[in-house]
């Protein structure tokens, strides 16, 4: 499998037609553009900083099978919009992303697309955001389907830190920053089990 990582460009091109791991450790980045075609790709992204406007278009042919895996710790503005167009047949979409608000506000925006005559493919938007403090969210999870032959699902979720979780932390013996901490660090990685 090839590994590709991706650091120190704000406006990054891929064509990709074997199969791929993509790891992106770029701060820089504002525009991302990938096109697969007969390739298993799997994207691994992770972000600490501001970003705005940053924009993802995935774009699938015939025989694509994408996996994009997305994490971000917000402390003060978030805006992402990810295009996926599936316009090839016999693919798969798998979106999963999770992010945690500190404070701020971000912006999640999914347009998942499914091109008219296509058949047997695959769409999936998982979005997991955890609110922290004054931290807030809005995601926009959208499916544009113009064919019968698909499966389609989208599922989102916004949450606060589980008081449960912060007390049996606390009666182990965890203090409630570095709960907190865990909590947050396990959220974030469980995008990984994903």
């Amino acid at each position: 499998m090839n590994k590709i990582i991706l650091d120190n460009e704000s406006f990054i091109n891929l064509n990709i037609d074997k199969d791929s791991i993509i790891e992106i450790n770029n701060k820089l980045i504002s525009t991302l553009n990938i096109k697969v075609n007969n390739a298993k790709v799997i994207i691994y992204e992770y972000n600490e900083l501001n970003k705005d406007n940053y924009i993802i278009n995935i774009e699938q042919n015939n025989n694509s099978n994408v996996i994009y895996n997305h994490s971000f710790l917000n402390n003060n503005k978030y805006n992402i919009t990810i295009n996926i167009n599936l316009i090839g047949n016999n693919s798969k979409n798998v979106i999963n992303i999770h992010g945690i608000n500190n404070i701020g506000l971000s912006n999640i925006i999914v347009n998942g697309k499914v091109l008219k005559n296509t058949f047997d493919n695959e769409l999936y938007e998982n979005i997991k955001i955890m609110n922290i403090d004054n931290g807030k969210s809005i995601i926009l999870p959208n499916m544009y389907i113009d064919t019968k032959n698909v499966i389609a699902n989208h599922s989102t979720s916004v949450t606060n830190i589980d008081e449960d979780y912060l007390f049996y932390l606390n009666s182990k013996g965890i203090d409630k920053i570095n709960s907190i901490k865990l909590i947050k660090e396990g959220f974030l990685n469980s995008i990984i089990k994903n």
